[in-house]
């Protein structure tokens, strides 16, 4: 597609059928050895959708502009697909999936590993229940690349049963699937869990989302994870020698930038958190929050959570207090501010960064700095070095 516009289309469910499905409003590639291509003079995927039709149950619409599955490829070096939504159907995290584009799921039920890779062009003002401009699932993958690729201005929302909105991942959403960015910028969108990026445990998940090199996660804005939400494996690292930035986004109430929920592991070895805010009284870390021990934050390199903002170590009690692990040598003076519940967190002893495979040095009590406690009383604290570990001490 080297140009013109596709717009106005609907893809449909079928009347009674349980199961059904609805794949891309506008262009569905399926199939090993496909491949749709859109480069050239601005061409253009806009307002189509997916819907369904009929009284059948367990329905998914998938992919409101794109869907690609099957082992189909799609490459997008120029354009855009904006203005399309997936907001229909009740299977659970397929039933209103991807508003701009899906990457996954299949025609006949089998496997996809379908691959979109993204090296410019926009994907804008799309909006669906689950990835508002992306949505990858099914073992496929997403590459994004380049300054000129934008993923912007796109929503994930609907309403449950009991009418509770919800959404997950107003830019991307991620289950069973890879996200890998290594430029660009996802900004500007909006949903309930990951305003820029969602990352779903569900079952057996194998999926795994990576951030790094001239990449920006900024403005975003959610109820839950500003920046990014994961729930399973998240990588922010440097590459070809340039590191990325979560910055400026906004939570209603837990994380501004990186919310890192049940057996998430970080890999964090590069890159800047930064600038990240916290509307509602809750506000749990403007950085980043880690919900208890089994959300697990691996620190080395150059990573850095700024002064403006703190590392939240969630946790209720000693036996699931969060804690950050240094697996190398952290090269700035600063790494980040912890932050605790003032309720139960501020515990002397309390273990707050722990060395493993690396020693810490009293060098490292500087690098993470304790927000002092607000209540019941006011309170300083820092850390003392013991057995390789960070603990809390009041000053």
């Amino acid at each position: 597609m080297g140009g013109g516009t596709i717009s106005g289309n609907t893809a449909t469910t079928k009347g009674t059928s349980v199961g059904s499905k609805a794949m891309g409003g506008a262009v569905c590639v399926s199939g090993s050895g496909s491949k749709f291509i859109m480069e050239g003079n601005s061409p253009s995927i806009s307002d189509n959708e997916v819907k369904t039709a009929g009284s059948g149950s367990n329905l998914s619409t998938i992919g409101g502009g794109v869907c690609v599955c099957d082992g189909a490829i799609f490459e997008m070096k120029a354009g855009s697909i904006e203005n399309n939504k997936a907001l229909e159907g009740d299977k659970q995290y397929f039933g209103h999936t991807g508003g701009g584009v899906c990457v996954g799921d299949s025609v006949d039920g089998g496997t996809s590993g379908a691959t979109f890779t993204m090296k410019g062009g926009t994907i804008s003002d799309n909006e669906a229940g689950y990835g508002g401009g992306v949505a990858v699932t099914s073992n496929s993958s997403f590459k994004m690349s380049g300054d000129d690729s934008k993923i912007s201005g796109n929503k994930a929302s609907y309403e449950d049963p009991s009418h509770k909105k919800q959404g997950s991942g107003g830019g991307v959403f991620v289950l069973h699937g890879i996200l890998d960015m290594t430029g660009g910028v996802i900004n500007g969108n909006e949903a309930g869990y990951g305003g820029g990026i969602h990352g779903k445990a569900h079952g057996s998940n194998n999926g795994e989302i990576v951030v790094s090199g001239n990449s920006t996660i900024s403005n975003n804005i959610a109820d839950s994870g500003g920046g990014i939400t994961s729930e399973y494996k998240l990588s922010i690292k440097e590459h070809d020698s340039k590191t990325p930035t979560i910055k400026e986004n906004n939570a209603n109430s837990i994380c501004g930038g990186i919310y890192l929920r049940y057996n998430n592991i970080l890999s964090f070895t590069g890159g800047t958190v930064t600038g990240n805010t916290v509307s509602g009284s809750f506000g749990l870390g403007k950085g980043m929050y880690l919900e208890a021990n089994s959300t697990k934050v691996k620190m080395s390199g150059s990573a850095t959570v700024d002064k403006n903002n703190d590392v939240h170590l969630g946790g209720f009690k000693p036996s699931n207090y969060a804690y950050i692990t240094v697996t190398g040598a952290l090269t700035g003076q600063h790494a980040a501010t912890l932050t605790v519940r003032s309720d139960s967190g501020y515990t002397e002893g309390r273990e707050v960064v722990k060395g493993d495979g690396f020693p810490l040095t009293p060098a490292y009590i500087n690098k993470f700095p304790i927000t002092k406690q607000m209540a019941p009383s006011e309170q300083e604290w820092t850390t003392e070095l013991d057995t390789n570990a960070l603990k809390l001490k009041k000053k």
